[in-house]
């Protein structure tokens, strides 16, 4: 079962995550590349997240970083869930890692509880996270969800909206729109626009390259 990768996600990059499989021996990469301001400076974010289905999970790897100020570099195991629910998929993932914050390292883990649902003109999923970094004062969640359509046209919409808190215990939100781009030999363009507050407000923009082999 196909999953889609969210880009530009709250503090986590690609989105990460997912509700949905990857089938067995297939493989997802993506990458991208955000340029984000708030009126008085500006940041570039970059990020890589890859993923690789096996027989009955799902592994990858999820890398961001905002230049010069923080990132984060984890490994991530999926696995379904609730299998007897009719309607939709549920999938569970943690990842450990590392964390990048003035110039420290610090451990974190990351759980996502995940539900998706597909239909031939479009799919969404819904990820609640949970997040603790060694050092900082909370620990951090996030929902958010995803919502795309399909269709025989090249170009096709996605949009995305999320609230969270961090690990700083600052309260955000996000609210994004991204026009996706099928290309060849199963690559897809996304170029997006976001709005976002997290104790301060920001545009971005951000072009990605997702690709499955």
């Amino acid at each position: 079962m196909r999953w889609l990768v969210v880009l530009g996600l709250i503090a986590a990059g690609p989105a990460g995550a997912g509700a949905f499989m990857e089938d067995p021996g297939a493989s997802f990469l993506a990458s991208s590349g955000t340029y984000r301001w708030n009126g008085a400076g500006a940041a570039q974010e970059v990020s890589v997240y890859a993923t690789r289905g096996l027989k009955r999970l799902t592994l990858g790897a999820d890398v961001n970083l905002t230049v010069g100020a923080s990132g984060h570099a984890l490994v991530f195991a999926r696995l379904p869930v609730l299998r007897r629910v009719p309607k939709g998929v549920f999938a569970a993932e943690i990842g450990v890692g590392g964390a990048y914050s003035d110039g420290d390292w610090a451990p974190m883990v990351r759980l996502t509880l995940g539900h998706g649902r597909g239909w031939a003109r479009g799919w969404y999923d819904v990820l609640a996270t949970a997040e603790y970094q060694s050092g900082q004062p909370e620990i951090g969640w996030k929902l958010e969800g995803t919502l795309g359509l399909n269709g025989k046209a090249r170009i096709q919409p996605m949009v995305q909206a999320g609230i969270g808190r961090g690990v700083n215990g600052v309260r955000e939100w996000r609210v994004s729109a991204h026009l996706r781009l099928a290309g060849k030999n199963g690559r897809t363009w996304v170029l997006g626009v976001e709005r976002k507050d997290a104790g301060t407000a920001t545009t971005a923009i951000t072009l990605a390259l997702w690709r499955r082999f």
